[in-house]
């Protein structure tokens, strides 16, 4: 039985079970490319840019509550990818 390689899931950036051996290639959807590495805390996101074949970090502020610096607001959340404007915090 030869090595086997841990597989990744494009779309959520999570291992994936797999009986994936070195010289196969991955099914769609997966990838032995580990996602970067994202310090705690950060607000970022691993997405797979499938152009360049690999993950790259976009802002995530998803879950994180938003103010507007004016008048202390709630902000909406933001969808991930998108950066925080100059006037929310």
């Amino acid at each position: 039985m030869g090595a086997r390689a841990m597989l990744w899931d494009t779309g959520t950036a999570t291992p994936l079970p797999s009986r994936l051996q070195l010289a196969d290639d991955p099914p769609q959807g997966g990838t032995v490319l580990p996602p970067l590495t994202i310090e705690p805390g950060a607000p970022l996101r691993n997405a797979w840019n499938a152009q360049a074949q690999a993950s790259e970090l976009i802002p995530d502020y998803s879950g994180r509550p938003l103010w507007h610096k004016a008048d202390g607001a709630l902000a909406p959340p933001l969808e991930p990818g998108v950066q925080l404007s100059e006037g929310i915090t």
